[in-house]
């Protein structure tokens, strides 16, 4: 067993009279076994403060040579906020079946107690649950607000780029026309003017036998009687 009793009327060592337990909590209920006759059995029973007839919990028949067992605090043990609970030593065979009553302590759901100290399993996991919540949800914004971020950066250096690309496109467009223009693209075009080729080919013929014939001398009779007639 751990310890000594702490009186002689209360054969437990642990635990102790006043002891604050949490609902989850793991503990060990020790006793000094010497009280008792060898090769006698005992159980270990815990009940409500208020009442011996109010047992929530006992072990099997046990010998003398044992000296503790576990004790796993449930919460159906727990009546309200808090539960005062009591220990007995009920002995089940020996010639003086004495039962002897243990320490009060009490059961909680706190998860600290007045000295700070942290208690129970499930007190710790909701304590991650409630700290990691925040945790999860304020990396999700950041790498959200990251990720439109590059996004919005991404678009406005293409836009920008687009933009420079066709400013060269234009204005290698703007001088090409320069140089083909020659500094008259703003000039309206004069059309070529045609002319009847025929027409033009038998003056030509009929003015070159004109001269033809008067550069050869002699009297042109076809000029002599046009003026002939002008005469009349």
């Amino acid at each position: 067993h751990t310890g000594k009793p702490d009186n002689d009327t209360n054969p437990f060592c642990e635990p102790k009279e006043g002891q604050l337990v949490h609902v989850g909590d793991s503990i060990t209920v020790s006793w000094d076994p010497t009280l008792f006759e060898k090769n006698s059995t005992y159980e270990i029973e815990l009940y409500l403060a208020n009442g011996t007839d109010n047992r929530i919990w006992n072990t099997l028949p046990l010998e003398t040579k044992v000296s503790h067992t576990p004790l796993k605090i449930a919460a159906s043990y727990l009546q309200g906020n808090g539960t005062n609970v009591t220990l007995f030593i009920h002995p089940t065979s020996g010639d003086d079946p004495l039962t002897l009553s243990g320490p009060v302590f009490t059961i909680i759901t706190n998860s600290t107690d007045k000295n700070g100290t942290s208690h129970g399993g499930n007190s710790n996991k909701d304590l991650g649950e409630k700290a990691g919540i925040p945790v999860g949800l304020g990396i999700f914004l950041i790498a959200a607000a990251a990720l439109i971020f590059w996004l919005l950066r991404r678009r406005r250096n293409n836009s920008a780029g687009y933009m420079a690309k066709r400013g060269t496109r234009t204005s290698r467009m703007t001088g090409e026309e320069s140089r083909v223009g020659g500094g008259f693209r703003d000039e309206p075009t004069r059309g070529m003017e045609l002319q009847n080729r025929g027409a033009h080919e038998r003056q030509d013929s009929w003015e070159a036998g004109w001269d033809t014939a008067s550069s050869q001398g002699g009297g042109n009779t076809f000029r002599d009687e046009i003026d002939r007639q002008r005469r009349r």
